[in-house]
C-alpha cells in the first residue's frame, strides 16, 4: 500500500472513530433517560407503603433496567456499523468535503484493489490527490451529514434526560423517605426478596378459667401477617376454623357465652401454629352446707356447741349473731 493510500485509510478510519465517540454521548442520555423512567414507575408501583419484604417486583424493575442498557448497546453497535460503513461514510465525507460524488468511495477500492486495465500510475495519482484534499480538515468537519445527526440525536437525548432527572429529583423531594425506601429496594433486589422475619404472635387470654356464660374475647397480636386463622373445637362439638383478617397487626374473635370447655389455636399461612390453649367454664359458688361452731366463755364452764344444717340455695348467705349481756 502507498503511504497515500495509508494516509487516506488512516483519515477514514479516524473519521468513523469520531463518529462512534459521538454516537456513545448521543446513546448514554437516551440510556439514562430510560433508566430514570424505570425508577419513576418504580416509586408508582410501590405505593405509599412501600415494597413488601419477600417481594420479588424490585427484582423485576432491575430486569428492565438491565434490558434497556442492553438494548442501548445493542442499537449502538448494530447503528455504528451501519450508519458509519464505507458506503454511507464515504458519501457524507465527499459531500463535506465538496468532492465530486464517488470519489472518497473510488480511491479507497483503488487503494485495495487495482482493477484490470487501469494505469497503476493514474490510480496512486488519483488517490493521492483525495487525500491532499481531506488533509487538514478536522474529522468533525469532514463527518458532515452523519455528525450533524448524532449531534441532533445527542441534544435531543439530553433535554429527555434533564426533563426526566427532575421529575425524578422533584418526586424524591416531595416525599424523600417513600422514595428512598422504593429505590433501596430497586438497588438490592436480593435484601428485599429475603423471606421477613417477623415478630412471633401473642394470644390473649390464652388458657383461662370463666364463668359459664360468659363471652370470652381473644386478642391475636400478628405483626406483620395480613390474616390469620383460629381453629377451635367445644366439648361435644365439630372441630371449626374461621379465618381473620389483621387490622393494625391484630385481629379478634369472640367466643359467645361459653358454656363448654373450649381447645383453641391459631394457624398461619406460613404452616406455623400457636400452643393449643382452653377455655374451661365453671359455675357460681353456691353454699350447700352451713355448720356455726359456738364456743362459750371460759367462766361458764359451758362447753361448745355445734350447729350443723342445710344452707339454702342462694348467692348471698347473712348470719346474724345476738348476744346477750350480763345485767349489773
Amino acid at each position: 500500500m502507498s503511504p497515500s493510500a495509508r494516509q487516506l485509510s488512516e483519515r477514514i478510519a479516524e473519521v468513523r472513530d469520531h463518529l462512534r465517540r459521538r454516537a456513545i454521548v448521543a446513546v448514554a442520555p437516551w440510556v439514562a433517560t430510560g433508566i430514570v423512567w424505570v425508577l419513576i414507575l418504580a416509586w408508582i408501583a410501590a405505593g405509599s407503603e412501600g415494597w413488601r419484604q419477600g417481594s420479588n417486583v424490585p427484582a423485576l424493575f432491575d430486569a428492565l433496567i438491565l434490558l434497556w442498557i442492553a438494548l442501548g448497546v445493542g442499537v449502538l453497535v448494530r447503528g455504528a456499523r451501519r450508519w458509519f460503513d464505507e458506503v454511507p461514510l464515504a458519501h457524507a465525507i465527499e459531500r463535506a468535503a465538496g468532492l465530486n460524488p464517488g470519489t472518497v468511495r473510488g480511491s479507497l477500492e483503488l487503494s485495495r484493489q487495482l482493477p484490470a486495465g487501469v494505469s497503476g500510475s493514474l490510480a496512486a495519482s488519483a488517490v493521492s490527490r483525495t487525500a491532499r484534499d481531506l488533509d487538514g480538515r478536522a474529522e468533525e468537519e469532514l463527518a458532515g451529514d452523519l455528525g450533524r445527526t448524532v449531534a441532533l440525536w445527542t441534544r435531543r437525548g439530553l433535554i429527555a434526560a434533564s426533563v426526566s432527572f427532575l421529575a425524578l429529583v422533584a418526586l424524591g423531594v416531595s416525599m424523600p423517605e417513600r422514595a428512598a425506601h422504593v429505590w433501596a429496594g430497586v438497588s438490592s433486589p436480593i435484601r428485599t426478596m429475603a423471606d421477613p422475619v417477623l415478630p412471633p404472635i401473642a394470644v390473649t387470654p390464652g388458657d383461662i378459667e370463666v364463668m359459664r356464660g360468659t363471652d370470652v374475647p381473644v386478642r391475636i397480636d400478628a405483626e406483620g401477617r395480613s390474616e390469620v386463622a383460629i381453629a377451635w373445637q367445644a366439648a361435644g362439638d365439630v372441630a371449626r376454623t374461621l379465618l381473620l383478617p389483621v387490622d393494625g397487626g391484630r385481629a379478634t374473635h369472640v367466643f359467645e357465652a361459653v358454656s363448654a370447655t373450649i381447645e383453641y389455636r391459631v394457624d398461619l399461612r406460613d404452616g406455623s401454629s400457636s400452643p393449643t390453649y382452653r377455655i374451661v367454664p365453671i359455675d357460681p359458688l353456691f353454699v350447700s352446707d352451713l355448720v356455726i361452731e359456738v364456743t362459750y366463755p371460759a367462766h361458764t364452764g359451758i362447753p361448745s356447741d355445734e350447729f350443723r344444717g342445710d344452707a339454702p340455695v342462694s348467692d348471698d348467705l347473712t348470719l346474724v349473731l345476738l348476744r346477750r349481756l350480763p345485767s349489773g
